[in-house]
This record gives structure tokens, C-alpha cells and sequence, in this order.
């Protein structure tokens, strides 16, 4: 299913693959991060040659599994080793630099970050062209207007879900052309060889007589899980077998242990931290919840569809669109504590339900948003922007 047809715009040898320059603010274990990796080792090396270039420093042993898949395929990367956003000219400069000793005929670039130094470092590069990746709405009025300010003069900007694309257009301003939507894409061999993994599992996925509720994601604002853990009474008090689950580190980590810590029902409430098995857990768990207060399209919640969980989310970017037809019973409005309660009392009160709406959520992953079908859509843009090259 590969449509390439192209070869690189600047040599005519169609044995030299084309240089496709990936950046992102970081590598840690994340949605972008994993959606940057997947490009750069599945893209047809016989086309082309990827390099990634982060701009922070390469993750701490432990959390580095991204960098090492990368590194074992045989992929440059190269790390900026700029953490604070007032290193900003510095990584400028940085980038600027590995891209001179080594040009790429095509850049990516993903989250706000990465868009906006390698929109400042592209002047080390006339004619080639520039693609922003948005994954994400974003929030506060300055970022909003860089954003907008530097996709402007990208020769692409692919969103993840129509409704960032709604936003690309509306809030930042961007002409309908220069949008591409582009949704996630999951592997979904890694959920169904979760269970043959062997790990050290928490007691609270061997217990038969336990149920999970299991959160996965940053422990960030941005997750709502503050409003989950204020919520929990609602719903708690009626599900005495069950247990909420929290997997993730962040910035609010302090915040929620507090909150935890503050409930009746803390004996109930555990955060595991960061895990690298995260396929087997949701294998074992038996309900997802996402209470994001904004997303783009969550990529937590493709892998959880594809564990073949029910999920309750709320209705923010992409969600919808990722149920589709199953949004019925697993879609809420974010700050409706009631529905919220709700949403969880029944789902976790019918095991029947569960199973059903599980097995819809594979079904849709596995037919409208594979791996396969993510790489095709994002080979067939980068042939767009090569061909639109050639001809400038």
C-alpha cells in the first residue's frame, strides 16, 4: 500500500533516499513521542532516511524505551538538551546547526515547541518545505498567537482529529488548503500478545474479587483528573469491589496523591507511576476512564479501545470522533459531576454492557484507525510536499 512514487527532489539518483528531519520537545513516553517513533521506523527506508532531533534532554534511564527502539533500528538522534523554554535561541541555534552539517529535504515537526523552533530554524534551510504537526488545542493567548503567526508559513499543518482541524481554522486562523487531518493510529498486535507478557503485575489486577477503573496519561491539568478524584464520592460509595487506578507521572502528582490521600475512599485509590506495560494492565483492567479537560485526539484512548475496554471520556477533540458510533453510553461533558457518576455507576454495574461496548471499541480501531493506515496517510503527505518542491 505504499504510494511512493518520488524521490528526492534534490537528486535524481533514485537509489539515495530522501532526508526526512523529525522534531519534537522531547522523547519520553507520550502520544506525539510514540506517533514520531512509528515515522521514523516504519516509513520505507528505501525513501527515506529519518534523523529525529529533540529538543530537551534524552529521558532517564527507565523512561528512555522510545530513544532505545529508535537507536536499535538504526535511526540518528540527536538531542538539543534544552529543558527550559528560556533555552528557546539556544536550541535555535542548535537545530540550525545539525541541520547544516546535515540538511533534510523535509521537516516535521510536532507540538507547540518543536513548531515554533523549527520554524526559527528553517531560515538554515531555503526551499525546503515545513510541516507542523498539532496535536493538541492549544491553550493561553500568546501560544495561540505564535501558533498561529508560524503556521501560517507551513507549507502544511496535520491535525490529528477534525475537531483541531475546526479549531487550526476558526481560532488560528489558517486557510482550509494548508489543513490535513491525519488521525492516530495504533499497532494492535502489542494488546493482543499483552497477556502471553510476563511482569510484575500490582495485587490489585490479581485479586478476582477487585475490579479496575484505570487512568493512563500525564498527570497534568490538562487530564482532569483533579475533578475525577473530587468526584469519586459520587460514584465510590456505590461500587465497594472496585478500585481506581492511576498510571502516569506529571506535575500535578503532589495535587492528586493529596486529594487521594483527603478521600474516604483512599484504600480504593492507587497511582502506580510510570509502567511500561501498559497494554497488559489494560488487558486486566475492566473499565478506562478520561476525563480531559482538552485533548487533540488522545492516543490513551485508541490503545485502551484496543484492549477491547469500555471507556468513559469526556466529549472533548477526537473522542467523539474516535468512538464514532459508540459514543452512546461512553461520552460525558467534562465538569458534570452527575453524569460523570453516572456514566461510571452504570457501566460498572453491567458486565454485559462492558463486554459489548469492549468489543465495538476493537472493532472500530482495528477497521478505521490502524498503524498501517496512519503511516499511508502521512507517506502520501510527505510525497505532496516533495512533489510541491520539485516543482518550486
Amino acid at each position: 500500500m505504499n504510494p511512493i512514487t518520488e524521490i528526492n527532489p534534490k537528486n535524481t539518483n533514485p537509489k539515495v533516499p530522501v532526508h526526512l528531519g523529525l522534531v519534537i520537545t522531547e522523547l519520553e513516553i507520550g502520544g506525539a513521542e510514540r506517533c514520531v517513533v512509528e515515522l521514523a521506523t516504519r516509513l520505507d527506508s528505501q525513501y527515506y532516511r529519518v534523523s529525529v532531533v529533540s529538543i530537551a534532554s534524552r529521558p532517564q534511564p527507565g523512561k528512555d524505551s522510545l530513544v532505545q527502539r529508535l537507536e536499535k533500528q538504526g535511526i540518528t538522534v540527536s538531542f538539543l538538551n534544552c529543558d527550559s523554554r528560556w533555552q528557546i535561541f539556544k536550541a535555535v541555534s542548535k537545530l540550525r546547526h545539525i541541520w547544516k552539517l546535515d540538511p533534510p529535504s523535509l521537516v516535521h515537526s510536532f507540538l507547540f515547541h518543536g513548531n515554533i523552533i523549527s520554524s526559527w530554524a528553517m531560515k538554515a534551510l531555503p526551499g525546503v518545505k515545513l510541516i507542523h504537526g498539532l496535536r493538541v488545542v492549544e491553550q493561553g493567548r500568546i501560544r495561540r498567537w505564535l501558533q498561529s503567526r508560524y503556521s501560517c508559513k507551513a507549507e502544511k499543518v496535520c491535525c490529528v482529529s477534525e475537531k483541531l482541524a475546526q479549531f487550526a481554522s476558526e481560532t488560528l486562523k489558517l486557510a482550509s488548503p494548508k489543513i490535513e487531518v491525519i488521525p492516530n493510529g495504533i499497532n494492535l498486535d502489542q494488546f493482543d500478545l499483552a497477556a502471553e507478557l510476563n511482569s510484575d503485575l500490582p495485587d490489585i489486577f490479581i485479586d478476582p474479587m477487585r475490579k479496575v477503573m484505570l487512568c493512563v496519561g500525564r498527570l497534568d491539568i490538562q487530564k482532569g483528573l483533579d475533578w475525577l478524584l473530587k468526584t469519586c464520592p459520587k460514584f465510590m460509595s456505590k461500587l465497594p469491589k472496585w478500585e481506581l487506578v492511576f498510571v502516569g507521572e506529571g506535575s500535578e502528582r503532589a495535587r492528586l496523591l493529596k486529594l487521594a490521600e483527603e478521600s474516604e475512599f483512599a484504600n480504593a485509590i492507587h497511582f502506580l507511576g510510570q509502567r511500561s506495560d501498559v497494554p497488559r494492565l489494560m488487558k486486566l483492567a475492566d473499565l478506562f476512564l478520561l476525563p480531559s479537560r482538552w485533548e487533540g485526539m488522545p492516543n490513551v484512548l485508541l490503545e485502551a479501545m484496543a484492549a477491547k475496554l469500555p471507556v468513559v471520556v469526556t466529549d472533548v477533540e477526537g473522542t467523539r470522533e474516535l468512538l464514532g458510533p459508540g459514543s452512546e453510553n461512553q461520552l460525558i461533558s467534562f465538569g458534570n459531576d452527575q453524569q460523570l457518576a453516572d456514566q461510571i455507576t452504570l457501566l460498572a454495574g453491567d458486565s454485559e454492557l462492558r463486554e459489548s461496548l469492549g468489543k465495538s471499541n476493537r472493532a472500530r480501531v482495528s477497521d478505521q484507525f490502524s498503524l498501517d493506515q496512519m503511516i499511508y496517510k502521512y507517506d502520501t503527505l510527505y510525497q505532496t510536499c516533495l512533489k510541491s518542491s520539485r516543482q518550486s
